[in-house]
């Protein structure tokens, strides 16, 4: 008899259940810490664009599956200046910008930057 080596391939337009894009999800989470698009092209065992099409977005697909994100865009300058209020209570004094990689909220507070570029805003809503 001959040794058979049997290999998983990828099948393309075959239907997979929404449970089983989640729970892949979470695998490549728990093997890698942490997933991004391009952590699970490698990892996943189903393509991208098929999360995508079926959540609407990446991030709307990993909120659904419970996991943190690790970035976002397109954050509201309401979102961030919450985020920053909190920060802010936590440390009790105004919060520098180093500060801004600790916190309650890390995919908002990761990306520091961000309340930096708008500082107009804080400037505008923070009390005199």
């Amino acid at each position: 008899m001959e040794d058979v080596n049997f290999e998983y391939k990828k099948h393309s337009n075959v239907p997979v259940k929404t449970e089983e894009l989640l729970s892949d999800l979470k695998r490549a989470v728990k093997e890698r810490g942490k997933v991004s698009q391009s952590i699970y092209v490698k990892e996943g065992r189903y393509d991208c664009s098929t999360i995508i099409r079926r959540f609407g977005a990446w991030n709307k697909a990993l909120k659904e599956a419970g996991i943190n994100l690790s970035n976002e865009i397109n954050i509201s300058d309401e979102r961030l200046y919450e985020n920053l209020l909190n920060l802010w209570q936590r440390l009790g004094c105004q919060p520098r910008r180093s500060d801004l990689t600790v916190g309650l909220r890390p995919a908002l507070l990761a990306q520091g930057y961000l309340h930096a570029d708008r500082v107009g805003l804080v400037q505008q809503k923070t009390p005199q």
